[in-house]
């Protein structure tokens, strides 16, 4: 049987992953949001796997649809197939708010794997917790910095908690913060050199939970701490075991003893779990289901 995979979506094609080791035997086609507006489809095979639809939301966003209007034109698209199909849903946390239900409501594909996969949400069965991953990136590994933080000004977490981190933080911590977009963002070998100077890295919800900088941190083989949230993550990090899960500054400081066997069982953890080969031969399986059914 043929196949054919739609990029709808550049999270899990992104370069910065490098997960995409091939492309299952399967044609491979980027469909645009003027296509999905305009119900204009490529040459199919038996099956699809849509892989992504971020972009196409994003775009109809500002061509001003409304989320009830964009839910509407990715399920007729979706479902116009006309075949057997898997979606990855890789929206942003505001966007899966916005449409996630419809589009659960109304697609019926073989499987779905969701980046912004929520405790306490009932999904149909179908439906599967799928979270970016990093290749490894311990050549960056070094020492110096007992806590850092760098990245965009993308939720007003984040100012919240590095007001906070950072006046109880060690001597020589490092916070960085920038608009969105605006200048400050560092090139990223310094940003990866800085998280692997680092004792302690910090990540918090930006666009989305599921973000990079979760998993570049072990990736590297620093200490991950974040703060406790409601992300589902498949092999998810254990607090105090492979991470740092915390509710104030003070249960940061209070492991920052343990932080280097944190950090090295968090590594481990990141090689068994959280590789771009691992996620890509997970990825492999769904598309197989698809594939069979």
């Amino acid at each position: 049987m043929s196949g054919s995979i739609i990029i709808g979506g550049t999270y899990f094609t992104d370069e910065r992953i490098n997960m995409i080791q091939g492309w299952f035997g399967a044609d491979v086609t980027t469909v645009s949001w003027n296509d999905v507006d305009c119900g204009q489809y490529p040459q199919l095979g038996d099956w699809v796997f849509v892989l992504g639809i971020k972009q196409w939301v994003r775009r109809l966003k500002k061509a001003r649809y409304t989320y009830p209007q964009i839910a509407k034109k990715v399920v007729s698209y979706i479902e116009g197939l006309g075949r057997p199909y898997g979606l990855l849903d890789d929206c942003n946390l505001d966007d899966e708010r916005g449409i996630g239900d419809r589009l659960r409501m109304d697609l019926r594909p073989v499987i779905c794997l969701l980046r912004e996969y929520l405790e306490h949400v009932e999904y149909p069965s179908w439906v599967h917790p799928f979270s970016i991953p990093s290749p490894d990136l311990s050549q960056y590994k070094s020492a110096g910095v007992p806590i850092s933080f760098c990245g965009a000004k993308s939720h007003p977490s984040r100012q919240h908690w590095i007001g906070q981190i950072r006046e109880v933080a060690p001597e020589g911590s490092i916070f960085k913060l920038y608009k969105e977009g605006g200048k400050g963002k560092l090139p990223r070998e310094e940003y990866l050199s800085l998280i692997g100077e680092s004792k302690v890295s910090l990540s918090f919800q930006g666009n989305g939970y599921c973000c990079f900088r979760y998993q570049e941190i072990p990736a590297v083989g620093s200490c991950l701490a974040s703060p406790t949230t409601p992300h589902v993550v498949r092999n998810d990090y254990v607090n105090g075991k492979h991470c740092i899960k915390f509710d104030t500054p003070n249960d940061i400081l209070k492991k920052m003893d343990a932080a280097e066997d944190i950090a090295a069982a968090g590594h481990e953890h990141f090689l068994k779990y959280h590789t771009s080969e691992v996620r890509y031969n997970e990825l492999a399986g769904y598309i197989d289901e698809v594939r069979r059914h």
